[in-house]
């Protein structure tokens, strides 16, 4: 196997779901990627968060650059393989005291992607606290079927792309967060079970 991960760094991702954390970037270059994320905002005098919230290394460069970093690749080259493919890219930035939320849900569920080896790789451009929403899985919930989801209410704050949600409960108590410091990601399934609070 080739990559930059650890057999027992592997092992761990192929158990729980998840690995984290991880060194992606040093923190002046993860600084450099989030303010060419700003300057792309006053450039272009719009929002970030909303316009290239999805797929946005299609329309900012540095986003590109960042989704073909090596030190990312090599990583999830541990846990793939060769022959990988960038499939999209999701840029959530939760300001403060903002009510926006990520609910509990499986990618797989609405991403529609078979077979199901498919890593998300999220990098922090600034840390990621259980004060500022950081995001939560539950170890090992990648091992379970697809779960049936819905439509989160008119009225959610869900900053999912499509606005679902999962439709059982989550016993949050199982729950682990994922705190990052700027330049550190975390690897995770498309079947494992997440979702992160508000800022």
């Amino acid at each position: 196997m080739v990559g930059s991960l650890s057999s027992q760094q592997v092992d761990t991702y192929r158990c729980q779901g998840f690995v984290a954390p991880l060194q992606a970037l040093a923190p002046p270059e993860a600084a450099r990627y989030r303010h060419a994320i700003t300057d792309f905002e006053i450039r272009h005098n719009l929002v970030a968060g909303q316009v290239i919230r999805n797929k946005g290394h299609l329309k900012c460069r540095a986003l590109y650059d960042l989704v073909a970093e090596p030190r990312i690749l090599d990583a999830v080259e541990s846990i793939l393989g060769p022959n990988i493919l960038v499939w999209g890219s999701s840029l959530f930035i939760k300001e403060p005291r903002d009510p926006g939320f990520i609910a509990w849900h499986q990618d797989a569920y609405y991403w529609g992607l078979e077979p199901d080896d498919v890593v998300s790789a999220w990098i922090a451009l600034a840390p990621s606290t259980r004060k500022n929403g950081a995001m939560r899985v539950i170890p090992g919930s990648h091992r379970l079927p697809p779960l049936p989801h819905r439509a989160s209410p008119a009225d959610s704050h869900n900053m999912l792309f499509t606005h679902e949600e999962l439709s059982t409960g989550v016993d949050e108590e199982a729950a682990v967060d994922l705190l990052l410091d700027v330049g550190e990601m975390s690897l995770h399934h498309v079947k494992i079970l997440h979702g992160s609070p508000p800022n």
